[in-house]
């Protein structure tokens, strides 16, 4: 019996000294990380957190870790002590296919593959109420297409390169009180940064019939956004299998910065028009969220979550969009869990028409399985989420032709969380 105290403990020891070693590092990445992209049009791209996303994202009525301050913060009062905890992309890869872009024949392909960190928080107690600080990039992005064609129509030789990169941070802190056993309410104030860059370059050869010429265009785009995302929560566990969650949130942008630039050499036409510089400092609307969740535990070893999350467009130009998530729980023993979950992720653009130009719209749908060990004060995580989506596109730049789109990413999370 104390050979195996002993190998417990120093089980205990080891997922302790891994969890720890982890954060820490996963800190001193986020201090040095390089800028990547986020992609405004999909709310749930990157689900947060290590519990929540290997369920789906489905976390409103639960939320007792440090990533309830993105999904509720009311949760956070409900945490077992004081923790931090982090969570890293280990792998994340998107894949997009614009079917029959080019001469009703060729396909534009674009993908990206990274390596991000997207979520680190700390909590502190206080008796009925705990303090959060947290970080969390909840949309990220990047793209790349290097594709030669030939032979359309009357061109020899079509040229495209593109590399994009959109990215949206929160950093801020958050608050939780318990009114009762069963009642507590939550505040976030995270402030809001996205940044958004393009670069596009494309030639053209016309064949011999043509007149051989040649068209060499480049496009250069910036974004900066700034401004704050409060978010408000309750939960209430009206017995002891059930617990309702409910949270709204509104992004306010207090500025927004775009500029292009954009320059063609065209010898068929014998002129180029220089470059010419566009500017924007129009604030855009954000759509406002209100998320409804349920947690169920049906006994000590299971759990079961469903949640609801509404997007108001608050912008003509967008639609309001539904999105559905579930997830599941089960403990194997005291040390070992498996998680699971599904969930959607709708295009909050309009579906192209006739009468738009440059239109896109796709809806996904996502599932996501992990594992969990714990030791006595720590955890670490391993899952994978994979999502799939088709829609249609105007790929063509000025053209209202409408294409086949599919877009399919696979993400790997390893997360660890230390109490202390």
């Amino acid at each position: 019996m104390k050979g195996k105290r002993m190998i417990v403990v120093l089980k205990d020891q080891f997922i302790s000294k891994i969890a720890t070693v982890f954060c820490f590092t996963f800190l001193m990445i986020l201090l040095n990380q390089q800028s990547i992209l986020a992609e405004i049009y999909h709310q749930k791209n990157f689900l947060v957190g290590d519990r929540a996303s290997l369920m789906g994202g489905a976390y409103a009525a639960i939320s007792d870790d440090a990533s309830g301050a993105y999904y509720n913060p009311a949760g956070i009062s409900f945490a077992y002590g004081d923790s931090v905890s982090g969570s890293g992309n280990a792998y994340h890869k998107v894949n997009t296919k614009y079917k029959k872009a080019l001469g009703n024949e060729y396909d534009w392909d674009r993908e990206s593959t990274s390596l991000l960190p997207n979520y680190f928080g700390l909590i502190k107690k206080f008796d009925d109420s705990a303090f959060t600080i947290s970080y969390i990039v909840p949309e990220t992005t990047i793209e790349h297409q290097d594709q030669v064609y030939h032979n359309i129509g009357s061109i020899d030789k079509y040229t495209l390169s593109l590399h994009s990169e959109d990215k949206i941070y929160l950093t801020g802190p958050s608050f939780s009180q318990k009114i009762s056993d069963s009642l507590a309410v939550g505040v976030t104030l995270f402030y809001y940064y996205r940044q958004y860059r393009l670069q596009q370059s494309q030639y053209l050869k016309r064949s011999a019939l043509s007149g051989g010429t040649e068209k060499l265009s480049y496009l250069s785009e910036k974004q900066t956004d700034q401004g704050f995302s409060p978010r408000v929560g309750v939960q209430w566990s009206p017995s002891e299998k059930f617990v309702i969650g409910v949270m709204g949130s509104q992004t306010m942008l207090t500025s927004s910065d775009y500029v292009s630039d954009y320059s063609v050499i065209d010898e068929k036409l014998g002129a180029s028009d220089g470059q010419i510089t566009t500017k924007d400092d129009t604030i855009r609307k954000t759509p406002t969220q209100l998320t409804g969740g349920i947690a169920y535990y049906p006994n000590p070893f299971w759990l079961l979550s469903f949640d609801l999350d509404y997007y108001i467009a608050n912008d003509s130009d967008f639609q309001n969009v539904l999105n559905i998530s579930g997830g599941g729980e089960v403990f194997l023993d005291n040390e070992n869990a498996l998680r699971f979950g599904f969930y959607t992720n709708n295009d909050k653009r309009k579906p192209p028409s006739d009468s738009t130009v440059n239109y896109e719209h796709i809806d996904m749908n996502g599932i996501s399985f992990g594992y969990s060990t714990f030791s006595r004060n720590s955890s670490v995580s391993i899952g994978l989420i994979y999502s799939k989506g088709s829609g249609e596109s105007q790929p063509l730049s000025g053209s209202s032709a409408i294409r086949d789109i599919e877009r399919e990413s696979m993400t790997i999370i390893l997360a660890a969380t230390y109490n202390y």
